[in-house]
């Protein structure tokens, strides 16, 4: 049987932006696109998870990250207006050395509590998604989920746990249980616990270190990226990479049995 492995990164990049320094939220530095290819460029990835890039009219910063890559397949889904920059529209992005097929883009329900944030000031709307495709048969997922913390809630209790029970009867409804590799900005660190469903029927595996993927979130928060595998995925090493950013890099060399890689395409292939 043969036997492949790829690797495969998820990123929170912020609009392509470093931060100044970890103390304060929302502090950001001016855009970096070189930054975050570089980063990239040293782990070799072969499908990249982005959340909160920056697209608008002219730009695509996705596209531009793959094209510094040499990465012709780029996937990108707006879900809502940026925080960081008003020119931009925040977006999940795939990028990808492989020619994916779309199936779905599944934006999570809006909370019926809102978002206040605690000086009582409503925050705007930001809708959170999930990018469903597939590759050789394997469901490749990107996902970001509301970051309640910033609102003084949580996904174990009360409201949050309400909202917790809406996103994983819609991973139930739209995702096969196998074979899956599903990453992304989950805003939350135990997993298991949140969704004990998903957990249960879907026997995921994380092959990511359990150490902190932010630097500036307390220790119960502190892992909030994650890469969530199919048992029949095996992995052969994972890694958190701090980075001068809100969220650090990370990513997965993964084994998979049995999968034929089909040359790419010379054209390549992108949406929206």
């Amino acid at each position: 049987m043969r036997r492949t492995l790829i690797t495969v990164a998820t990123w929170n990049i912020a609009g392509a932006r470093k931060i100044r320094g970890a103390d304060k939220h929302f502090d950001y530095a001016d855009e970096d696109v070189t930054y975050f290819a570089d980063c990239l460029r040293k782990i070799s990835p072969d499908i990249i998870y982005l959340q909160e890039s920056h697209t608008n009219d002219k730009r695509v910063i996705a596209r531009e990250i793959a094209e510094a890559l040499d990465m012709k397949y780029v996937y990108d889904a707006v879900a809502s207006p940026s925080h960081i920059d008003p020119q931009y529209q925040l977006s999940n992005a795939i990028i990808s050395r492989f020619p994916l097929e779309h199936v779905r883009d599944v934006t999570y329900p809006y909370p019926d509590f809102g978002y206040t944030f605690a000086d009582g000031r409503p925050a705007k709307r930001h809708d959170k998604m999930m990018q469903i495709y597939e590759w050789n048969g394997i469901q490749i997922i990107n996902t970001q989920l509301p970051p309640l913390h910033i609102f003084g809630k949580e996904y174990i209790s009360g409201e949050g746990a309400r909202l917790a029970a809406q996103i994983e009867r819609l991973w139930r409804e739209n995702l096969r249980q196998a074979p899956f590799i599903f990453g992304g900005d989950f805003n939350l660190s135990n997993l298991a616990d949140t969704f004990p469903t998903f957990e249960m029927e879907y026997e995921f595996c994380e092959p990511l270190p359990d150490v902190p993927t932010r630097p500036d979130l307390p220790s119960v928060m502190s892992q909030s990226d994650h890469i969530l595998t199919s048992p029949n995925i095996d992995f052969d090493d994972a890694e958190v990479i701090a980075t001068q950013t809100d969220h650090y890099l990370c990513y997965a060399r993964l084994k998979i049995n049995g999968v034929d890689f089909a040359p790419p395409d010379d054209k390549p292939c992108t949406s929206r």
